[in-house]
């Protein structure tokens, strides 16, 4: 608390009628996230390790004209430290915890259910019924659909974009599959292009088996996929997936293989260039001759205020939808260059989130297997001030 540091934590802005707040989120996942009055922000930006209390109580005065007395200040300096927002002891603790009783669970608990989407398995049916309902056929017996990309929007915002519906059709039943690899957008950060865990992903739905045979085949060949498991503990965009599964599938869920992409496969860190390739190999050898579904959990471009970047333009909007649909041109047509060099380039509204995952499909999938975009859309992000590239794709032989 001498000079109180926050950690890197996402930050939203979110108008709640009159009230202009800023949702604040840990990447990690050890606190809750919650909203300040936007005011505050402020407040975090001068929590950079540097400055006193009271050095950042005089620069709020003095630089924003913002009167906040010392004790509300050591208060609600007092309020980041306890959630483990700080870079502190406290948070180094948590954290320790946190990864010893991930590493010994034997299942990765749902860290999304009754914030995202319900908590009550009879609710989150409901909800998963509005967005992917049942009365359409989702199963096919001749099905030669290999892979699909969807994004990771959670139910209710999936019903009101439609995409999800129209893209899962057409699916291979459950008895043709022995696994699912779920190729996952990983949000935070990580030193290694790729994680797998073994572990099976529990939702309010059940519980849905790892693929283990598998798993543990690609840990023996590359240990080092193991090495950052913790990543897995706040995995949003495979648990959302799980979810759209058992709701697909029932009981007769097939096993998964679930599997992190993280930004260092397309921006790669020194030895990470070769791990990538090294993964692709190992795959391309486990997948041979298995019957999977490979099902990428991804999004486009992340775009406006409410991601951190500039406001967007109208024709800002229509750049940015030429992009992504250029993205799922390039996997249409199995280019995985082109896809890395879309996703690369420089550019105002950075570069798409899901772009790892699409790059690395691109390589997996089969030399016959064709692409096909069901349904792009850029739909607004969840507080308004920004958009969501979105795109749903099928993949067949």
């Amino acid at each position: 608390m001498d000079r109180p540091k926050l950690r890197k934590v996402d930050r939203h802005a979110h108008q709640r009628g009159p009230e202009a707040l800023l949702v604040v989120r840990d990447p990690l996942g050890l606190a809750d996230p919650f909203a300040i009055d936007a005011e505050f922000g402020v407040v975090l930006d001068l929590l950079d390790g540097t400055h006193t209390l009271s050095q950042v109580r005089q620069s709020l005065l003095m630089r924003h004209g913002m009167d906040l007395p010392l004790e509300d200040l050591r208060g609600f300096v007092g309020d980041l430290r306890d959630a483990g927002l700080l870079d502190d002891e406290t948070f180094r603790d948590r954290w320790a915890q946190a990864h010893t009783d991930f590493l010994e669970a034997t299942e990765r608990a749902p860290v999304l259910a009754g914030v995202v989407y319900p908590e009550h398995p009879g609710e989150l049916t409901a909800s998963l019924e509005r967005a992917v309902p049942s009365t359409v056929a989702r199963i096919d017996p001749a099905s030669r659909t290999c892979g699909l990309v969807v994004p990771h929007d959670p139910p209710d915002r999936a019903a009101a974009v439609g995409l999800l519906d129209r893209t899962l059709r057409g699916l291979p039943p459950a008895d043709r599959l022995e696994a699912v690899v779920i190729l996952g957008t990983d949000h935070g950060p990580g030193l290694v292009p790729y994680v797998v865990t073994n572990k099976p992903f529990t939702t309010p739905l059940g519980s849905v088996p790892c693929a283990s045979a598998f798993a543990n085949a690609l840990l023996r060949r590359l240990p080092w996929v193991g090495r950052e498991e913790i990543r897995h503990r706040d995995a949003i965009s495979i648990e959302i997936a799980v979810v759209y599964l058992q709701h697909l599938y029932g009981e007769t869920c097939p096993p998964i293989v679930p599997i992190l992409c993280g930004q260092t496969v397309l921006e790669p860190r020194e030895g990470s260039e070769d791990q990538a390739e090294r993964f692709v190999v190992a795959m391309e050898s486990l997948l041979e001759d298995r019957d999977v579904l490979l099902w990428v959990s991804a999004e486009l471009t992340h775009a406006g205020e409410a991601y951190g970047r500039p406001a967007l333009s109208e024709a800002g909007a229509a750049a940015v939808e030429q992009r992504d649909r250029d993205l799922v041109e390039a996997l249409r047509r199995g280019k995985a260059d082109g896809i890395a060099a879309a996703c690369s380039a420089n550019h105002p509204q950075g570069r798409p989130s899901g772009g790892p995952a699409l790059s690395t499909v691109a390589r997996l999938l089969p030399e016959t297997a064709r692409a096909q975009l069901v349904q792009y859309a850029l739909v607004d992000a969840p507080d308004g001030t920004g958009k969501v590239g979105q795109a749903g794709v099928r993949m067949s032989t």
